[in-house]
């Protein structure tokens, strides 16, 4: 259950992350369905019953990506465009220093689209990239995301959206959206990593480390 993995790591002995992709791989290998990924910085768990991941920071002592990511999405509702965004929330935060984030489960990663949802999507494209406001939105996001991912968030949510979306995107400086941080939960296109990318000894300011 979760509130077996949260008290696991609850119980991390250690005051840095040198060792905490290893103590958390442990867990996963001892308890079946539980997957863990990891990136540059931080790491995913994951429970094939869950609809839901727990995503934290590997090096939490100098790195807060989780907690810029959480940051984000809280502004996100200034500009009325978290229906683009996997829901993201604080759930935990330990005394080593290490806080648990709790964000919603995609349904598939761009790479793993299939054919049904590929074609909808390309259908999307070839109806909007006709008009100039779709070249606008591009340029607007640095062509980041994938073309067919900005068609079929503009067929969706408007072209009034996708500036709201260009805005939120520039304010707070949210590159790293490639196709890799991209996908779609049930059919809508969604961001699944919303943090940045400012290299793997960045800490954002100390009012995100203290309050998200």
């Amino acid at each position: 259950s979760m509130e077996e993995l949260l008290t696991y790591l609850s119980n991390y002995p250690y005051t840095d992350g040198d060792v905490l992709r290893s103590y958390v791989r442990e867990f996963v290998v001892k308890h079946e369905g539980y997957e863990m990924h990891t990136g540059a910085t931080r790491i995913c768990v994951y429970h094939k019953d869950w609809d839901f991941v727990l995503k934290f920071d590997e090096a939490f002592e100098t790195t807060h990506y989780s907690a810029l990511e959480y940051y984000h999405y809280e502004m996100a509702s200034k500009y009325n465009v978290q229906r683009v965004l996997l829901p993201t929330a604080k759930i935990a935060s330990f005394p080593c220093g290490l806080k648990i984030y709790r964000q919603a489960k995609y349904t598939v990663g761009w790479s793993s689209l299939q054919n049904k949802e590929w074609a909808r999507l390309r259908q999307a494209y070839d109806q909007m990239r006709k008009g100039k406001a779709y070249d606008k939105i591009s340029k607007g996001m640095h062509y980041d995301t994938h073309d067919y991912w900005r068609a079929r968030a503009t067929q969706l949510f408007g072209k009034k959206f996708m500036k709201s979306l260009q805005d939120w995107i520039a304010e707070y400086d949210i590159n790293d959206l490639h196709t890799g941080n991209i996908g779609l939960l049930n059919g809508v296109p969604v961001l699944l990593d919303y943090a940045g990318y400012r290299g793997s000894t960045y800490t954002p300011s100390k009012e995100i480390v203290d309050n998200y």
